[in-house]
């Protein structure tokens, strides 16, 4: 008999997220919140352009500048892991921050 309150299925997306690196799939999520897009409910399919569109942005500024903030801020790659939350919300003030301060 099933349990109602059970986990709901992962989506392709969210399976691929957890193969991926950690500092990849913080990028990937990043995209996502940044373009409205939640990773229980797209696949990966629909994601993917979105995903791209991020990372291409301006030249590669925000893949760029989430590398700086990684070195700058390594401690976020292990938050990512334990806080994905507070990791992705710290990483999202440091990205667009900069972003604006650039354009």
């Amino acid at each position: 008999m099933e349990n109602s309150l059970e986990t709901p299925k992962k989506t392709d997306l969210m399976v691929a997220l957890e193969k991926v690196k950690p500092d990849i799939a913080m990028q990937f999520e990043l995209a996502l919140r940044f373009y409205g897009l939640h990773k229980e409910i797209v696949t990966l399919e629909e994601a993917n352009p979105y995903i791209m569109k991020w990372v291409e942005h301006n030249k590669q500024e925000f893949s760029a500048h989430f590398r700086t903030v990684l070195a700058e801020q390594p401690d976020l790659l292990g938050l990512y892991k334990t806080n994905p939350e507070e990791a992705l919300e710290r990483m999202e003030s440091a990205l667009y921050q900069k972003e604006e301060v650039h354009n």
